[in-house]
């Protein structure tokens, strides 16, 4: 009996403590963008991005991205900044925005952040949260993989 009641303990006590420790989540996101460019005569491009994509996550998730923005290509085809905002829509039709960002270098991959800025449902509690991402085109294809600490 002694034994019984030591085991329940300890089962309740770890999956208390495991509530509470930081849990990450992980989204991978793969789709295709095609993008408009206007050139400058000194070679600066101003590209219009838009794309549409389907992710994934580790917590069960799932759903369609839709993105539009702006990125700026330098005279040496670098990426020199820029916003593009993406709307995610979940399983459960949830939907949320989020902002990314990433610093100058190479516009085929990069690693970046993004952070959330709006949400309804189980994403509105992450309205302002700050997360990572990291991004591979393949042509018009792509793979972008987010990871950001939730608790």
């Amino acid at each position: 009996m002694k034994f019984k009641l030591f085991i329940i303990t300890f089962f309740y006590c770890f999956s208390f403590v495991s509530n509470l420790m930081p849990q990450d989540w992980e989204r991978t996101d793969m789709g295709y963008a095609n993008t408009e460019i206007f050139k400058t005569t000194d070679d600066y491009q101003f590209v219009f991005y838009n794309s549409k994509s389907f992710w994934s996550d580790n917590l069960g998730n799932y759903g369609k991205n839709n993105c539009k923005g702006l990125a700026k290509i330098n005279a040496k085809n670098l990426f020199d900044g820029g916003e593009v905002y993406c709307e995610s829509i979940d399983q459960k039709n949830n939907k949320f925005i989020v902002l990314l960002s990433r610093d100058k270098g190479d516009f085929d991959s990069g690693i970046g952040f993004f952070k959330f800025v709006d949400g309804d449902g189980p994403w509105e509690k992450y309205i302002g949260k700050k997360c990572n991402y990291a991004i591979q085109y393949i042509d018009d294809g792509f793979m972008r993989i987010d990871k950001c600490l939730l608790n």
